[in-house]
């Protein structure tokens, strides 16, 4: 675990710019004489998170604009000193999205991928990025966070590591701390019924019994998880726990309390791609 290299740098002055001008200067990686860390390449960008350059910011910044509020109404504002942890951190879109609220020195990334930590140590040698495994136990030093983020990442996780992982998150967090993640809509539901003859998603669908009105039915009364086993298409994230996922309010609203949070918030922006919720630790 290779601590930071250098200090981090103050982007304090971001403060003043407006959201579409902090988008563009992340996009760029410049803003007037200001050199911001640099983004990797546009193909590296797409393919972990379908865009590049000033689009691939457009949903970090509606996820955090909505974060915040959330936060900001129960009474858990975030400020440049908020301890964050940034759960699945890819090439650090939103890591960086932050610098304008939240002190560099007081976010932690994590992520499975070697790539993605590689990624974000060259661009930002003054961050903390740290290789974790896809199950718990994580670094032990980290703890005290007031928020853990983890964008597009329980969209992907079955039912059993999503409790895995978020019974390992909660020992992290301060106390009042609260997860925000996002999780595939129930509309998802129509989409899987459409590949159910397709090369690639049939057979994932075949083999849990995916039937579109029971699914449906289910994800509705919150009975369970619904998870499609696909595959991540490396040796790490594996289909026995990697595909695709739906965590519906009801589902959450009776899971959660078993592992000693509340459902603070649940809802479908229509500027995210996904449902957004937040947990507060009980």
């Amino acid at each position: 675990m290779s601590p930071p290299s250098m200090i981090a740098p103050d982007f304090g002055w971001a403060r003043a710019l407006s959201d579409d001008e902090w988008r563009k200067a992340l996009g760029t990686g410049v803003y007037s004489d200001r050199h911001l860390p640099a983004n990797p390449p546009a193909s590296v960008q797409e393919r972990y998170v379908g865009s590049s350059g000033t689009a691939a910011y457009l949903e970090a910044a509606a996820f955090w604009a909505h974060v915040k509020s959330i936060l900001a109404a129960a009474g858990h504002p975030i400020t440049s000193d908020s301890r964050l942890l940034d759960f699945g951190v890819g090439w650090g879109r939103l890591y960086k999205y932050l610098f304008r609220d939240v002190s560099p020195k007081n976010i932690v990334g994590f992520d499975v991928a070697p790539e993605a930590i590689s990624l974000c140590r060259e661009a930002m040698p003054f961050g903390d990025f740290q290789l974790i495994g896809p199950t718990p136990p994580y670094p032990p030093k980290y703890r005290n966070f007031d928020l853990i983020y983890l964008y597009s990442i329980f969209s992907h996780l079955s039912e059993n590591r999503f409790t895995t992982i978020v019974e390992a998150l909660r020992d992290r967090l301060a106390v009042n701390g609260c997860i925000a993640f996002t999780t595939l809509l129930l509309a998802h539901v129509n989409v899987w019924a459409r590949q159910t003859n397709d090369r690639f998603y049939g057979p994932a669908l075949n083999t849990v019994g995916f039937d579109k009105a029971a699914w449906r039915t289910a994800g509705e009364r919150g009975d369970r998880a619904l998870f499609v086993p696909i595959g991540g298409g490396s040796d790490i994230l594996t289909a026995d726990y990697y595909g695709e996922t739906i965590l519906t309010e009801e589902y959450l609203k009776r899971k959660v309390r078993t592992l000693g949070f509340e459902l603070l918030h649940f809802s479908e922006p229509k500027d995210l791609p996904q449902a957004l919720a937040v947990l507060r630790k009980a």
